[in-house]
């Protein structure tokens, strides 16, 4: 029974590793909620320009997204989502990850705002 804790053990810290390191993302229940306005994303770890361009392209492929106007100095980035589309927040996830960041808060924008 000692290998079968180890070996938990040693699986548990690695994903911790993984998840830290950037290599995996953790899915919440919030990743299911589909966003049909526009909305602001909060990403951890942006810090230079040439980061903000990257983030933009993958932020503008995720289906439904037509714009990202993203503000270096705070990490929140503005996107503009087209009239019908839905756009979850896993999807917003995925597109944050493979930019290399961490998407740590999605808002939905009123029309005011």
């Amino acid at each position: 029974m000692k290998g079968v804790d180890s070996l938990s053990c040693s699986s548990l810290l690695l994903g911790l590793l993984l998840l830290v390191m950037g290599c995996a993302t953790l899915q919440t229940d919030d990743d299911d909620r589909v966003i049909s306005g526009d909305a602001e994303i909060v990403v951890y770890g942006l810090s230079c320009p040439l980061c903000a361009s990257n983030l933009d392209e993958q932020i503008k492929r995720v289906d439904g997204v037509t714009a990202a106007d993203i503000d270096l100095d705070t990490g929140h980035v503005a996107i503009t989502v087209a009239p019908d589309a839905h756009v979850t927040v896993s999807a917003l996830r995925r597109a944050v990850a493979d930019a290399g960041f961490t998407l740590q808060a999605v808002r939905e924008r009123s029309a005011a705002e």
